[in-house]
């Protein structure tokens, strides 16, 4: 017998399994996650046998466009035990939450897929491609040719931090904006095997680089300089490296190379946005450290 119920504390180590055996994710960060993220009452499940087969989780996120705000879902950990695959249950609870969450005046559902082929799974359930990263790969001569100066490298509360993010994600025209609380997960999970760095002048910040390994996984920078800053810095600590990958969610001009990406997806559930907000939002800009 099926089931669909908002999940109950008794089931938290269930859910925990499942979250390993699906995504394969080290122990740290599902312990990380579900003692700082999860909420029973913001997950929903399939049961077979009496046992948890498949799960979803969502949280809320503001979205922004052009000085507007939407009430929006992020949808996420959405997975199914390989035992019982290929039985409907993700699209059935899918189904669920966006039925819900438009019934509760949410205006957009979106989510991030982790692989290529998930795209089409989420598309047949009525999502669209949505929210563009940049992706290139940098050397220390691309950085340093013409440089003869940086801004100072920081140190700065978290606080301080997260207001330099969500300030520029605002500055945007159209972006997800995280909340604190889900900010400050993400950094104790990335702090935990890499690195945050910060740089800027007179106390101001200007530039923010997470990194893991050779891969700057979200660099937001006001300009070139504090892009030079954080990447030599990488480089100059590191002379192992021959090359870093960076992610960034704009770039007005984007090295030889660089590769625009469409990150994520979309289902629009407020109707009285029309077809025109779903365009204007193909193109926005999503907090990269959500995934």
């Amino acid at each position: 017998m099926e089931t669909g119920d908002n999940v109950i504390p008794d089931e938290f180590n269930q859910l925990k399994n499942l979250w390993q055996v699906s995504f394969g994710d080290d122990a740290q960060f599902v312990d990380l996650y579900f003692e700082r993220v999860y909420r029973f009452e913001n997950t929903v499940t399939r049961t077979v046998d009496n046992k948890i087969a498949s799960a979803a989780q969502f949280l809320y996120f503001d979205i922004t466009y052009a000085g507007n705000v939407f009430k929006g879902v992020y949808l996420l950990g959405i997975c199914t035990h390989p035992e019982y695959r290929r039985r409907g249950l993700s699209s059935d609870i899918i189904r669920q939450i966006l039925i819900e969450q438009s019934a509760f005046g949410v205006d957009i559902a979106f989510l991030i897929p982790q692989e290529e082929h998930l795209f089409r799974f989420y598309k047949n359930l009525g999502f669209t491609g949505a929210f563009t990263v940049y992706e290139e790969y940098v050397s220390p001569p691309d950085i340093n040719a013409g440089r003869d100066r940086f801004y100072e490298v920081m140190t700065a509360s978290m606080d301080n931090i997260y207001e330099f993010y969500n300030n520029f994600y605002r500055s945007l025209n159209s972006a997800i904006i995280k909340d604190r609380k889900y900010f400050l997960f993400t950094m104790d999970y990335i702090k935990a095997d890499g690195r945050i760095d910060i740089c800027g002048v007179n106390g101001e910040i200007r530039g923010f680089a997470a990194t893991e390994g050779n891969v700057v996984k979200e660099l937001l920078c006001i300009d070139k300089m504090a892009r030079d800053t954080l990447l030599s810095k990488l480089f100059a600590e590191d002379n192992t490296l021959n090359n870093l990958k960076v992610i960034t969610p704009v770039s007005d001009s984007p090295l030889p190379g660089a590769v625009k990406k469409t990150m994520g997806m979309m289902h629009v559930l407020n109707p009285e946005l029309g077809k025109l907000i779903t365009v204007y939002l193909q193109e926005s800009y999503v907090n990269l450290l959500l995934n």
